[in-house]
């Protein structure tokens, strides 16, 4: 089980094929919607789908905290070289790793050398976002294998 991603504006298209090519059914946003349109409209398209929407874009996941929204799932780059040759083996461990979680909704933040799935959706229920439902010390486990982190990167 692979989860579809889709490829957001700011990420090249190189990485759509990288993904295809490891096993994870990705488009690049360019081949499927209007490349100037809102993150809102990303979002509600991949929401619609089942995709996962990678970005390396904060404003995603600023999104997804604000408006308590279930999902879309989104997998958040960071760094500098977000090329495939620079950054597709974290990417890839990554969704492998919380492939579970961004089936269930999840925000993962992959930098170069290291992943976290820093808010969980899938604790949450429907509709819902973790971060509404703190618990001590204002950690979560996700799924056992990441760490929650609240608002403001409690």
């Amino acid at each position: 089980m692979s989860v579809p991603v889709v490829v957001d504006m700011n990420l090249s298209v190189e990485w759509a094929p990288f993904l295809g090519q490891a096993g994870w059914p990705a488009v690049h946003w360019s081949d499927v919607g209007d490349p100037r349109a809102e993150d809102a409209t990303i979002m509600a398209w991949a929401l619609a789908r089942g995709h996962v929407d990678f970005t390396h874009d904060l404003d995603f996941g600023t999104a997804l905290a604000l408006t308590h929204a279930g999902g879309p799932s989104v997998i958040q780059v960071r760094g500098q070289r977000v090329l495939p040759e620079h950054m597709g083996p974290v990417v890839l461990a990554a969704l492998t790793r919380y492939e579970a979680e961004l089936s269930a909704g999840a925000l993962v933040v992959v930098d170069p050398t290291k992943s976290r799935c820093g808010c969980c959706l899938c604790n949450a229920g429907p509709g819902r976002i973790s971060s509404t439902a703190p618990t001590p010390a204002g950690r979560r486990r996700c799924g056992g294998r990441g760490t929650w982190r609240g608002p403001g990167g409690g």
